[in-house]
């Protein structure tokens, strides 16, 4: 079935682009939503100026967004890779639900029809044009970070003096309520300590979905990268990000950090140290 599709879809690609362009229709967009059913459409204006700020710069004036919901992430394609956006993208149907003006439909695309024809929703200039990701997404305001205590697993005695317990013991600017401004969908570098880390080059920061609302990051790894083996190679810090709800974002910060033999041995506790802090940003007003 998906190669009969794919063959269909490549005889259409030629006549998409130049009938397109006659008709003057807008740059379309596939969304693949929660359940994996994808959507082929083809907005009111254009869009595609908005979508770049979203997801980055188009790479050709001819390439198709496609969005997952499942990963809270978008890609750019070109037409030329159409056929293969069913299966590349493990969408749960052999066609495509169309929203759009009728002559913008692509000749041979397969499609599978909702029971009343529906138009995408039109939005303010600035906006997306539909809602691409229906889950939550934090709302902005003024949010404040709760601290939560550091839990130490398998370390030694001397190193568990050298960290703080309670929020109480960082400086009180960490618990300052700030402005915080969120775009719809939500992705971890819109937060400012991912964007100050990779701007200032202290971190490249490379957030992986982790599940729904959920992402994770190494920080530091090429600091950790030069600990030489046998002197705590394998060490690493990790972040996990998870959006709990509209007004609160779960941080929990993991450092590992693998003791040499030799100093496990005279300090106590395992070879492997880990610190675990919980914490979260609260939104507490407008």
């Amino acid at each position: 079935m998906r190669r009969h599709l794919a063959a269909t879809c490549l005889a259409l690609l030629a006549t998409a682009s130049s009938s397109s362009a006659a008709l003057a229709c807008n740059s379309p967009v596939i969304s693949i939503d929660a359940s994996g059913q994808a959507e082929f459409i083809s907005p009111g204006r254009d869009v595609k100026p908005d979508m770049e700020r979203i997801y980055g710069a188009s790479p050709n004036p001819d390439a198709i967004l496609v969005v997952d919901a499942r990963t809270h992430r978008g890609t750019w394609i070109g037409r030329t890779e159409l056929p293969g956006v069913l299966a590349g993208f493990g969408a749960q149907s052999d066609g495509y639900l169309y929203s759009g003006p009728d002559h913008c439909l692509p000749p041979g695309l397969p499609v599978d029809l909702p029971e009343t024809r529906r138009q995408p929703d039109e939005l303010p200039p600035g906006k997306p044009p539909i809602d691409l990701f229906p889950g939550i997404a934090p709302r902005s305001g003024l949010w404040q970070a709760r601290l939560g205590k550091t839990r130490l697993e398998g370390c030694p005695a001397l190193m568990q003096q050298a960290f703080p317990k309670s929020p109480a013991d960082l400086p009180a600017e960490w618990l300052t309520p700030r402005k915080l401004t969120f775009q719809r969908p939500f992705h971890p570098d819109q937060l400012e300590m991912s964007r100050r880390l990779s701007a200032e080059g202290l971190s490249r920061i490379t957030w992986r979905n982790a599940g729904e609302n959920a992402w994770t990051t190494e920080v530091f790894p090429e600091l950790f990268g030069q600990i030489p083996a046998g002197q705590g190679a394998g060490s690493k810090m990790t972040w996990r990000l998870t959006l709990k709800s509209e007004t609160e974002i779960e941080h929990l910060s993991t450092v590992s950090i693998v003791l040499p033999k030799e100093a496990a041995a005279v300090l106590g506790g395992s070879n492997t140290c880990r610190l675990v802090s919980r914490n979260s940003w609260v939104r507490v007003s407008d």
